[in-house]
C-alpha cells in the first residue's frame, strides 16, 4: 500500500512504502515519486492581474447582457441581468477598495522615517 504526499515547500516529493525489516515489523521507507513536480507559488502580482481580468470580463459580460436586453436580441431575463450587474458592481467596489488599501500602504511606507 503506497501513501503519497506532496509538500509545496519541499523540493522533493516522496512516496511512503511499507517494508518489512526484521521480525515482521513494518517500517516506512521514503522513495521519490517519479514525474512529480512542486507547484509554483503564485505571485501577488499574478493574483492581482487575474482578479482585475476577472472584474473586467464580468463587466464586459454585463454590458453585453444589457445590450441584449435592450435590443431584444438573445434570450435575456431581467432578473439575470440585474443579478449580473449587481455582481459586477460588487466586484468593482472590491477592486477599488483593494487599490485604495494598496495606495494607503504605499503612502504609509513613504512617510516612514529612515
Amino acid at each position: 500500500m503506497a501513501i503519497g504526499f506532496v509538500n509545496p515547500y519541499i523540493s522533493n516529493n516522496f512516496q511512503l512504502m511499507p517494508t518489512v525489516v526484521t521480525a515482521g515489523t513494518p517500517t516506512l521507507q521514503a522513495t521519490p515519486i517519479l514525474g512529480s513536480s512542486v507547484p509554483e507559488k503564485p505571485s501577488f502580482s499574478n493574483f492581482l492581474a487575474e482578479a482585475l481580468g476577472e472584474t473586467v470580463s464580468t463587466d464586459a459580460g454585463v454590458k453585453a447582457a444589457d445590450l441584449g436586453l435592450i435590443t431584444g436580441a438573445g434570450d435575456q431575463d431581467v432578473h439575470d441581468v440585474t443579478i449580473a450587474a449587481t455582481k459586477a458592481d460588487v466586484m468593482l467596489n472590491l477592486t477599488v477598495q483593494i487599490r485604495n488599501r494598496m495606495v494607503e500602504g504605499y503612502q504609509e511606507i513613504m512617510r516612514m522615517q529612515i
